[in-house]
Order: C-alpha cells, then structure tokens, then sequence
C-alpha cells in the first residue's frame, strides 16, 4: 500500500494546472476495451494518456461484458474510435 500511496503523491505533484485541463469534461479521442492483466498498461499505446485514452479493463478485454460502459462512451460522450486491445499469452483467452 506504501508504494501505491507513493505512486499517487508523485502523480499529484503534476499540480493543479496539469489537472485544469480536464477537470471538467472528457475529450477522449478512443474508447480502448483493454484486459485487466496487470502486465497490460495504457502507456503501451499511448505515452500521455491522461484525458486522451477511455479505459475499458476486464478480463479478456471482451466487449460483451462491458457493453454498457462502451454504449455510454461512444454514444453519449461521442468517441470517435473503438479499439479493443488484446495481449500475448491472455490466460482468459486460452482457457
């Protein structure tokens, strides 16, 4: 838990104007269904995904399963892209 609670400090040391610019709304250019897998991260496709990227994680990255979080994204807040990333080895995927 100290390594996390140190991870957030360091993310929140950005300050106040990093945040500003979108605090109050979204402006994702994609939505990504992506696995939870711990080894799975945005930064993979996406250097600076703060406010860029609208998450989606579960296992196996299936859309099934996360249909009313992509409806919501897509056509309520208008993302113009749906990716869905998989990864190498998806233990949910094998089995």
């Amino acid at each position: 838990m100290a390594e996390a609670l140190a991870d957030n400090e360091s993310y929140r040391q950005k300050g106040d104007k990093y945040f500003q610019a979108f605090v109050k709304t979204q402006t994702s250019r994609a939505t990504f269904v992506s696995c939870a897998d711990s080894r799975v991260h945005s930064h993979a496709w996406d250097q600076t995904p703060d406010s860029d990227d609208f998450i989606i994680r579960n296992i196996g990255n299936q859309v099934k399963n996360a249909h009313g979080s992509v409806e919501y994204r897509i056509e309520h807040l208008k993302t113009p892209l749906l990716i869905i990333v998989g990864h190498t080895g998806c233990g949910a995927v094998r089995r």
